[in-house]
């Protein structure tokens, strides 16, 4: 019949965002191990950090040294959070991510999940998925499954020149 498609002109390739850079970070209150809390609108003169990620997950079991290293190098200047995720279904305890988190000499700050509903305000699938958001609360950049030291150390360092 002689009709043909582009297909790859025709369809965009879908990320799972739900949130995108330029849209404000949801309201969201955290309750982290030994009573502290994380509020979304809180401690808004530095810029802030939500990593979505699964210790079963290969692709974060790659990417969470990564973040652990920007972490320790920077974490002065920004508030970072890191928030677990099922994988396949299943949720992860708060002993079996702190055991991780011992066995890799991870500082980060951490918060158990049980369920999606704070995830899915963010996306729909995709992790290690991180977000970083400028002191206004404003999404400037987004990583999924793949970030480098020196994307996120770029990525900060471009955020904190435009929050002074």
């Amino acid at each position: 019949s002689g009709i043909s498609f582009a297909l790859g002109d025709s369809i965009d390739r879908d990320t799972g965002e739900v949130l995108k850079e330029g849209d404000i970070l949801p309201l969201f209150s955290l309750s982290m191990l030994e009573d502290d809390v994380i509020n979304s609108c809180e401690g808004k003169e530095k810029s802030f950090i939500i990593v979505f990620f699964n210790t079963n997950c290969s692709d974060c079991k790659k990417e969470l040294p990564v973040i652990q290293e920007f972490y320790t190098h920077y974490f002065q200047d920004f508030q970072l959070v890191c928030v677990s995720r099922d994988l396949k279904g299943k949720y992860q305890s708060e002993e079996e991510i702190n055991n991780y988190w011992k066995a890799h000499h991870f500082t980060m700050p951490f918060v158990v999940q049980t369920d999606r509903i704070l995830y899915d305000q963010f996306a729909r699938f995709g992790i290690p998925r991180i977000y970083i958001a400028d002191s206004k609360r404003i999404i400037r950049k987004t990583f999924v499954t793949k970030v480098s030291y020196r994307q996120l150390c770029k990525a900060l360092k471009s955020i904190n020149r435009k929050n002074n």
